[in-house]
């Protein structure tokens, strides 16, 4: 009798799951990708994390889930911090070359001065400058 019960259980739930249609469209469209958070940078404080938004780099509470003000203001597309997390060092305009190259324009920022460095003079770099 137990055996029964377990393969009418298995065959109901293979019948339920090839009710479920699978397509191409589904599959391309991104439905069966996995839900998660992009665009999020966490802080070394455990505290916060940085979204990149149309005016600046947002801080945010991982508490509240509020907003606590821009770390930088201005229009970046990616951004990295050195290892302390006293300078970031942003990118601000990209060309592409080929395939995965770009030629960049970066600056450097201290966020304990404030002051910003364009490295360069201003000038675009190839590929991606990192701190050493």
């Amino acid at each position: 009798m137990k055996k029964f019960l377990l393969t009418l259980t298995v065959a109901a739930a293979f019948q339920s799951l090839s009710a479920q249609e699978i397509t191409l469209d589904k599959i391309y469209s991104g439905y069966y990708r996995g839900k998660g958070i992009a665009g999020i940078t966490s802080m070394k404080n455990g505290e916060n994390y940085l979204v990149i938004e149309q005016g600046g780099i947002a801080k945010y509470s991982y508490k509240t889930s509020q907003k606590e003000g821009n770390l930088v203001d201005g229009q970046f597309q990616s951004y990295e911090f050195s290892d302390d997390e006293s300078k970031i060092l942003l990118l601000k305009d990209s060309q592409p070359i080929y395939r995965h190259s770009f030629l960049g324009k970066y600056d450097v920022k201290d966020l304990k001065s404030g002051k910003t460095i364009s490295l360069n003079e201003g000038k675009s770099v190839q590929e991606t400058e990192i701190f050493s």
